[in-house]
């Protein structure tokens, strides 16, 4: 029986963006507190791109292969050592991605916090994994806004 995949959260500067995207969305970077959580990362996972300071969702990403220690040779600085082989699903452009805060209302957490001022907390220590039910509705929410924003509706 096929394996369910998990869905997880990469977090992106606009910078640390601009170089993925640079590199044909083809490596996730993380640094070196990350490793415990890439051990559980498999093939076929989905990562979600959050970017930070922008506030909005850059993409959706299959896992395609095992993480690495190579990551030196494909990202600019050093602080992101280990990458993850990734394939575009759904991709924006920056100015058109979507503001997390208009899809926030498909995740349980937020829905369950009291203050929604402190949402951008479950975006520290990347990656981030989901709750099933979060990964599934996002990727749904993101899915529908893609097929907007290519114009196929």
């Amino acid at each position: 029986m096929p394996t369910v995949p998990s869905h997880w959260f990469a977090v992106f500067t606009p910078s640390t963006w601009g170089n993925f995207i640079s590199i044909g969305s083809s490596q996730l970077g993380f640094g070196e507190r990350s490793v415990k959580k890439l051990k559980n990362v498999r093939v076929g996972d989905i990562f979600i791109a959050y970017i930070s300071s922008a506030k909005k969702i850059g993409g959706v990403y299959r896992v395609t292969g095992e993480f690495t220690r190579d990551g030196i040779q494909v990202w600019k600085t050093a602080q992101f050592p280990f990458c993850l082989p990734v394939q575009k699903v759904f991709e924006f452009d920056l100015d058109a991605a979507p503001e997390f805060l208009s899809l926030a209302s498909t995740q349980s957490w937020f829905n369950r916090l009291p203050n929604k001022k402190y949402w951008s907390f479950v975006f520290r220590n990347p990656p981030r994994l989901l709750k099933s039910n979060d990964g599934l509705e996002m990727v749904e929410a993101i899915s529908n806004l893609s097929i907007i924003s290519d114009g196929n509706e």
